[in-house]
Formats: C-alpha cells, sequence, structure tokens
C-alpha cells in the first residue's frame, strides 16, 4: 500500500490522515506507462468498453500502468514525469484508485512525497507485482506473454484500454482519535482500548514535560503534535513503509507499543526529533533522540556501549560515521544509534545545547554541498578530526 511522505503527512494515500476507511469497488482502465502529455504520449486514448477507439472516461475507475518499463518513452520523457505527476493527473482524471506495477523491481515498495502537501490527492494507490498485473490482464482476455514481447519490441506501451476485470478493496484506515493538551492520538480500536490509550498518552505527556524542562531551546507552540501507535510491527510497516519501533518525522510519531505498559524511553526519543526540528544528518539526528532518550533513562548507557566498541577497534572514524544511514541494516545502525547519542552527550556536556544547535541547523543547510568539515569548524572552531579525537580522549578518560 502506497504511502505518502511529506511534512505535514505520512499516511496511506486515500486515508485522510487516518481519518477515514478506505473502500473500492470498481472496473480498471489499463493506461500503458501512466504518461499522459500532448506531444509526449497520452496514455488515457485506446479502447473503450463499446471497442471504439478514442479517449477512454476513467471517472470512478481504478487506472492500472507500469511505472518504469524501459521504452523508447520512458528514456527520453519518463524524469519529467515523476511518478507522484502521474498519480496527480489520474486523480484531477477523476479515477477512484491507482494500481501500479514495475518492470524493474519485482515487489515495488512505495513511498511518495508530494509538494505542496495541500495537493496530496486523496485516492488510495497500491503496488502490485509484475506477475499480478499480469493476471489481471489475461482475465480481460490478453495474452501475457506476448503483450510483455509487443511492449518490448515496440518500443512504447501498448494500446490502452478499459478491462472488463474490477478490483474491490477494503483497508481499516479510520484509525480512532484521542486528543490531550499537547498530542493528537490516532489508534486502531481493534489494537488499543482506552485504557491503553490513555496510558500512552500519559506517558507521552510525561516526556512533552521532561523535554521541555530538560531542553530550553525547544519550540512551544500552539500546534498539537500528531501521533500514531500500532499494536504491530507488520501493520505499522504496512501504514507508514517504515520497519522499526520508532519513528518520526515532519508529519509526527509513528510508534509501535506491543505490551501494557508504554515505553517511556522510545516516547522522549521520538518526541525529541518533533519538537527540535531539524533534519541534519542522520547521525546528529539520532544523536540528539539518543542523548534524551539516555537522560531520561540511564545517562551512560550510550558510553558505555561506546566504549566497548572504541575497544573492540569497531568504532570507525567520526568522519565516516557522519555518512551513516541509521536505521539500514548492520553496522551503521548497531554502532551507530549509541555512537551518536555518546558524541552529542559529549559535545552538549562540554560546549552547551546551543552550540549543538547551531551545529545541527549548519548541517541542514549544507545537505551534501561538500566542505564537511565548515558546519564544525563555525559552531566548534575545530575540525571533525580534532573533535573525534577530543570525543575519545572523553571515552577512555570516563572508563578509565
Amino acid at each position: 500500500f502506497t504511502t505518502v511522505i511529506d511534512r505535514n503527512e505520512r499516511a496511506p494515500l486515500g486515508s485522510r490522515k487516518y481519518s477515514r476507511d478506505i473502500k473500492i469497488d470498481c472496473g480498471i482502465v489499463f493506461a500503458g506507462n501512466g504518461i499522459s502529455s500532448p506531444g509526449v504520449y497520452e496514455c488515457y486514448e485506446g479502447r473503450k468498453a463499446d471497442y471504439s477507439i478514442g479517449a477512454i472516461n476513467i471517472k470512478g475507475k481504478a487506472v492500472l500502468f507500469c511505472f518504469d518499463y524501459p521504452d523508447s518513452i520512458e528514456s527520453k520523457s519518463g524524469a519529467g514525469f515523476p511518478l507522484e505527476k502521474r498519480i496527480m493527473n489520474a486523480y484531477e482524471k477523476g479515477a477512484a484508485c491507482v494500481i501500479l506495477f514495475s518492470r524493474g523491481n519485482k515487489f515495488p515498495f512505495i513511498t511518495l512525497n508530494f509538494f505542496p502537501s495541500f495537493s496530496v490527492p486523496q485516492i488510495p494507490v497500491i503496488a502490485v507485482t509484475e506477475n499480478d498485473a499480469l493476471e489481471i490482464l489475461a482475465s480481460s482476455g490478453i495474452n501475457r506473454e506476448q503483450f510483455l514481447k509487443d511492449w518490448t519490441a515496440k518500443g512504447f506501451p501498448p494500446e490502452s484500454r478499459e478491462l472488463i476485470s474490477g478490483i474491490r478493496m477494503a483497508v481499516n484506515s479510520g484509525f480512532n482519535k484521542s486528543e490531550t493538551r499537547h498530542f493528537i492520538f490516532r489508534y486502531r480500536a481493534a489494537g488499543f482500548n482506552k485504557g491503553n490509550m490513555d496510558k500512552i498518552a500519559a506517558v507521552n505527556e510525561k516526556a512533552y514535560n521532561f523535554l521541555t524542562a530538560s531542553f530550553k531551546l525547544l519550540p512551544r507552540t500552539d500546534k498539537k503534535l500528531f501521533a500514531v501507535y500500532f499494536k504491530g510491527y507488520d501493520t505499522k510497516l504496512f501504514f507508514t513503509h517504515h520497519w522499526g519501533k520508532g519513528l518520526s518525522c515532519g508529519a509526527g510519531v509513528f510508534n509501535v507499543s506491543e505490551g501494557a505498559v508504554p515505553d517511556f524511553g522510545l516516547a522522549v526519543h521520538e518526541n525529541m526529533h518533533s519538537l527540535w526540528g531539524i533534519d541534519a544528518s542522520s547521525f546528529l539526528n539520532e544523536g540528539i533522540g539518543m542523548y534524551a532518550e539516555a537522560l531520561a533513562t540511564r545517562k551512560n548507557k550510550n558510553d558505555i556501549k561506546t566504549f566497548a566498541f572504541l575497544k573492540q577497534e569497531k568504532l570507525s572514524p567520526l568522519k565516516e560515521m557522519l555518512k551513516y544511514i541509521i536505521g539500514s541494516r548492520g553496522v551503521q545502525t548497531d554502532v551507530g544509534y549509541p555512537a551518536a547519542g555518546s558524541l552529542t552527550r559529549f559535545l552538549i556536556e562540554k560546549y552547551g545545547l546551543l552550540p549543538f544547535r547551531n551545529l545541527c541547523r549548519l548541517e541542514e543547510k549544507r545537505n551534501g554541498t561538500g566542505q564537511e568539515d565548515a558546519p564544525w569548524i563555525e559552531a566548534y572552531n575545530k575540525t571533525i578530526d580534532e573533535i573525534d579525537k577530543e570525543w575519545r580522549a572523553y571515552l577512555e578518560g570516563e572508563f578509565k
């Protein structure tokens, strides 16, 4: 199920930010590559239900297309028509649903970013395997093997057409809602009762108060924070395309709560991201979350783990770790989380919160433009290597 991701929303397309269930029962139109543009390609011209040729009315129907078939049109014009644009075009023509398949990705797992956020098309978008797409076409009498051969041989999509096949789909995406002083919560009633959510809400309010008291620079705003809670990892993955216990982004906090007692450390960590409000490198972003979590649970837990990695010679140079994508599998996550928290503690407790916040803002602005030492020199008057040396000496001294 395709998820929209931007600063204001991270939710299944068509759910209106978890506020309504999705129900689809309609016919399907095959629309080639989904590109509709005069002089380029018109995917909505083809064989209509009465077998005549012309403009196909897709209002109230599901549109099926391949968004990356390596043909002449895709190679020449595809970059000018990103997937978001193709979906928006179908939405503006009245489509009830979009069904995507990929030639290059056997199991497409898609997230989309519509900008500006008010333009998010509220229709469901699902991704199916190429085999499933061919089965849909075969059910309308299309020879699946010949279909792909013709597409490749001719170098442009096969004829668009209304299919005799249909789609029926239901997604329970209308989550229950509860509000507290600082939060709006969404949750599935099948996973949480009111008692569970009262406890979760209390933990999040406690985390908010802890953070605003501990970090004086955190913004105070009248706008409530948005948080969604899931009972299991599979449900969270389905709705957010994120595998992990917690996720924070500009759109809100998305957490898994498995037991009866909510995780205070997790609530502190994820809400810190929301309140911090700076999108620096993955390492620095997770550093402030891990530092806040440690303050709320066990202050030196990141240092203990990081020192162990240092002794085992598993702690890479800081310049290398700053490029880590924390959350990916392996060393980048296993070492990256505690190391980021340890470095953040060292910088904040030695130099103060303001220089670290300034560093994060400078990193956010730099955004891969080179001159990797520049933000550090401006914030601390030291290079990354000089900070790295100080940090390692701090760890050695702490556990001497």
